[in-house]
């Protein structure tokens, strides 16, 4: 034999084996879409024989993987695999060999095509089965397992191998990495941070305002109704329309995003539970918050820099009439002046300062040191990067901060992000006829089904999930100020370590960890904001500070004054666990005994950073500057479904905001940001 060509593909004569076999390797293996044909095309040298009979080419369980589509059902603790059969298949299924996670324990029913099987567990996973079949008329062939336990939800984690009477076998294989569970579900972000526990006690962000600066929002009835049942709280400003909203707000969010952000914040679905814990949650953190939905950034994601300012401003103007106690920013552009000298971070810095906790993306940019971004880079707000539970949702063991998340230092030396909340494959809802959905079908939860989740990745997701935190917080304690809750989220929060010396994770990368909604709640914790630095003299022009990072020319590493043990060469560290174990404050310097006052105070009068005091080489930013030249705010979600990231898998990039000394209305390039998408997976 010469050659043999499958499906278009060569494959060379040394994968023959002596029988006359062929042999595939797991990578070579044969992979078939639902409705595609099998075409085998055998090219030999001489071909002496023009018998039929004496030819024949037999598959294998080697040589065939059938794509099946993949879901969970939450309620029943099942998995199930659906895939054509179109008559193929008409036999007795003998056996079946499944594999699992071993945390998900025994299998309790296996169910073929609605009927339940009896079986007798064998070693070695096999599965003898009794009155298994397949009818001659059957499409589809669909097995459901039941497990005891569910503790995983990537299907890369299960597998089934069907065997038939006739010797044939059928190896099902997802298509897919999402997350499909249908009506009943649950979203497992709120279980991660342990949102779930203060829902159970009845917290639910009733009457604290949470104002959401993004695309708008659709009226999906899981947002516009609270868990009762009734008509939420919500207040629409459209400053793309320039007009307040009503019944036609539904048809405003045209991209896709803020809807995303909003249901992770406010979605008030109840969770079905896969695990039986007597524990009442919701699909969202915050369920019952008041929503003030502010409209800056059009269907493509983008905004002017005008727009932004008058989002915030808009949120601070009303803060007493809504009770707005939570800004959420999920956007962010490339610094491009010291943070005091942006507009934007001065307007948050009041909004601070007005009582409004306000809570920002750290940026989708990777992992490098100095990639987080406007607004993030404010040292006295709430700056959140992103962690992924690795599609194992009740498992923290092997969970990780992927490599999309933006980290610190800023360049002005302080660290962020401090806190790391889930982005990965967050399961949001997103209305029909948006810009994401029809241009990105392939991240719909389930398209069969009737609700409209999509599953995004990104700091954006991040953000909001901390924004519900803060709500819940307040509702709970409705006396206590910004700087009171950020302390308590950091004093809480589970640091990743390796041992009880060694971080998983650089501090530039996660913070302080991953935050903790249920012991939030209960810290005491108020001394961990610097005292030294005052946002009042920041406004006025009067002082500006540098944080405690500098660069240390001879070794590379960021180093933190007064802390060993923390230094960090800006390299992306990819490991994982999450431990509950945490190094104390003082060794984090974001408590006010961390480092001298006079080492971070930058007054007007003194002329600016000396050069052995800058974080960055090769860099010059004029201090007066408060100018963007070709960055742009970007809504921070990743739209993949894979659980790994590299960090230039980021769907928006550097979209161009153009602005001059004026300041006036200027609008982003879109170009630039469909050229991220081209490029995108």
């Amino acid at each position: 034999m010469r050659r043999i060509i499958i499906n278009g593909k060569r494959y060379k004569e040394k994968l023959l084996s002596d029988s006359g076999s062929l042999v595939f390797s797991q990578e070579d293996q044969i992979t078939l879409e639902p409705g595609e044909t099998l075409k085998i095309n055998l090219r030999f040298g001489e071909l002496n024989n023009t018998d039929a009979d004496a030819y024949a080419f037999k598959l294998t369980e080697k040589m065939l993987t059938t794509n099946s589509r993949f879901k969970f059902d939450a309620k029943n603790r099942s998995i199930k695999w659906s895939a054509p059969v179109d008559g193929n298949y008409d036999e007795d299924i003998e056996k079946v060999l499944l594999t699992f996670p071993e945390e998900s324990r025994k299998v309790k029913k296996i169910i073929i095509n609605g009927e339940k099987s009896d079986f007798k567990e064998k070693d070695d996973g096999f599965y003898e089965l009794d009155d298994a079949e397949i009818d001659d008329d059957d499409k589809t062939l669909e097995l459901e397992v039941e497990y005891e336990n569910l503790t995983s939800s990537n299907p890369s984690d299960f597998s089934a191998l069907l065997y038939f009477e006739n010797g044939e076998t059928m190896s099902l294989q997802a298509n897919d990495t999402n997350i499909v569970q249908g009506k009943n579900r649950d979203t497992f972000f709120p279980t991660l941070v342990r949102a779930d526990k203060l829902h159970d006690m009845g917290l639910t962000g009733r009457g604290i305002g949470v104002a959401i600066v993004d695309t708008g929002s659709s009226l999906l009835k899981e947002i516009e109704k609270d868990t009762d049942g009734d008509d939420k709280k919500i207040v629409y400003k459209d400053l793309i329309s320039k007009k307040d909203l009503n019944k036609d707000y539904d048809k405003e969010d045209g991209n896709g995003h803020g809807t995303h952000v909003t249901s992770i914040i406010a979605n008030s679905s109840k969770t079905v539970r896969y695990n039986d814990d007597g524990v009442e949650s919701y699909n969202g953190i915050a369920p019952n918050a008041d929503l003030i939905i502010v409209r800056a950034f059009d269907e493509l994601g983008a905004s002017t820099y005008t727009r932004v300012l008058e989002s915030i401003e808009y949120a601070i103007e009303h803060k007493d009439r809504y009770n707005i106690r939570v800004l959420n920013l999920s956007f962010s552009a490339l610094p491009t002046s010291y943070y005091w000298d942006d507009p934007l971070n001065q307007l948050v810095m009041r909004a601070w300062q007005e009582g409004i906790v306000v809570v920002a993306a750290a940026g989708n940019r990777g992992s490098g040191a100095m990639s987080v971004g406007v607004p993030g880079n404010t040292p006295y707000i709430i700056t959140v990067g992103a962690a992924s539970d690795n599609a194992t949702p009740f498992d923290m063991n092997d969970d990780f901060v992927p490599t999309f998340s933006s980290a610190g230092p800023t360049v002005e030396g302080f660290i962020k992000p401090e806190l790391v909340a889930p982005g990965s494959r967050i399961q949001g809802l997103i209305a029909e006829k948006t810009f994401i959905r029809d241009h990105f079908s392939m991240f719909d939860n389930d398209p069969f089904d009737e609700h409209d989740y999509f599953e995004l990745s990104g700091t954006s997701q991040s953000t909001a999930v901390i924004s519900g935190i803060v709500a819940l917080m307040l509702e709970n304690d409705p006396l206590l100020t910004p700087d009171e809750v950020k302390c308590r989220l950091m004093d809480t929060a589970r640091i990743a370590t390796l041992d009880e010396q060694t971080l998983a994770f650089s501090v530039f990368q996660q913070g302080l960890g991953l935050v903790d909604a249920y012991n939030a709640i209960y810290s005491t914790a108020n001394d961990c904001i610097d005292q030294t630095m005052s946002i009042a003299k920041e406004l006025d022009g009067e002082e500006h500070y540098i944080g405690p990072v500098r660069l240390n020319e001879v070794t590379g590493e960021f180093e933190i004054i007064g802390a060993e043990g923390l230094e960090w060469n800006g390299v992306y560290n990819d490991s994982q666990l999450w431990r509950k174990g945490r190094f104390n404050s003082d060794s984090q310097l974001w408590g006010n005994r961390s480092f001298n006052s006079d080492s971070q105070l930058w007054r007007h009068t003194s002329g600016g950073f000396r050069s052995n005091s800058q974080l960055w080489r090769h860099t010059s930013f004029n201090t007066d500057s408060q100018l963007w030249g070709n960055q742009g705010f970007d809504v921070n979600s990743q739209l993949w479904g894979n659980r790994i990231f590299n960090a230039d898998s980021q769907l928006w990039g550097n979209g161009g905001l153009r602005s001059n000394s004026s300041f006036e209305e200027t609008e982003f390039g879109s170009s630039s940001i469909q050229k991220e998408w081209t490029d995108h997976e």
